[in-house]
């Protein structure tokens, strides 16, 4: 495990994946949203590290969108979605690991969810037996997850350089939490320099402007799910996210200690009764 540094980025998968164009579903929205994705491992990667789909099937939903034949045969866009209100059933995530995962990352990711679910009592974690769905824990480049669960196997992947943050703010996702600074009221707490950030990851820096996506607009610099002030920084010395106002004392943008008060607050909104209807309602 690499030192507490406030955050890592994959920038091996920008360089060693495919930069693409494809189309994604908000919520229970049925209108197809135009994004830029990185391929890699034949999975498309949005946002930096939130996994949308398998490859091949973003490329059939562009075909299908795209094409004038889809005005025959039916939407392949069942799991191309992103939906914090994919719960977990009461809370249980079941996991696995990866045969190319040391003993001292599986020592690691079980430190991350313990801390996870003594924070939040709603949450909690167990090594799958045969259950059908299931977070399957690997070693790849960068670090990238599903958001919610999507049913069936879905992979956390974690690269050889992370923090114990890294993990647990992929595992936020796996839970349902989104990135912090793209919440639809954003601009009121942030500035974002894009001439700062490099063509092929200012994507990572797009809004998500659906009310149903977040459970909450309270803003949260100090949010494991933040960027860092320097986040994809062509010249690191500058800023590519800048704070509207003075950030409460102690709060480190991008940090990736451990969950914030809000982080907490935010899964366990998911992960009570309210959540639980959201659960009904989809499973």
């Amino acid at each position: 495990m690499a030192e507490q540094l406030p955050e890592v980025y994959a920038n091996d998968l920008f360089q060693k994946g495919t930069a693409e164009t494809g189309y994604v579903y908000l919520a229970d929205n049925q209108t197809p949203v135009k994004v830029e994705y990185i391929e890699y491992d034949n999975l498309a990667i949005v946002d930096g590290d939130i996994v949308v789909a398998e490859a091949a099937k973003m490329r059939r939903l562009k075909a299908f969108i795209e094409q004038e034949g889809q005005q025959q045969g039916s939407d392949p866009h069942v799991d191309i979605i992103i939906d914090m209100r994919r719960l977990w059933p009461r809370g249980k995530v079941f996991y696995a690991f990866d045969a190319n995962v040391p003993a001292s990352t599986q020592q690691d990711i079980k430190k991350a969810m313990s801390a996870i679910a003594q924070a939040c009592p709603g949450i909690s974690f167990s090594l799958r037996g045969t259950e059908p769905n299931y977070v399957l824990f690997k070693i790849g480049l960068g670090h990238s997850s599903y958001v919610g669960m999507i049913g069936g196997k879905q992979l956390i992947t974690l690269g050889v350089n992370y923090v114990l943050g890294n993990i647990i703010h992929e595992i936020g996702h796996t839970l349902g939490l989104l990135h912090e600074h793209t919440k639809p009221n954003r601009d009121t707490y942030i500035t974002v320099s894009m001439g700062n950030i490099p063509a092929n990851k200012q994507s990572n820096f797009v809004i998500i402007n659906h009310p149903e996506l977040f459970k909450s607009l309270k803003y949260d610099w100090g949010s494991i799910m933040h960027y860092s002030k320097s986040a994809f920084a062509i010249d690191p010395t500058k800023p590519t996210i800048t704070p509207t106002q003075a950030l409460p004392s102690g709060t480190v943008m991008g940090q990736r200690t451990a969950l914030s008060a809000l982080d907490v607050e935010g899964i366990n909104a998911l992960y009570t009764t309210s959540g639980a209807a959201f659960e009904q309602q989809l499973y």
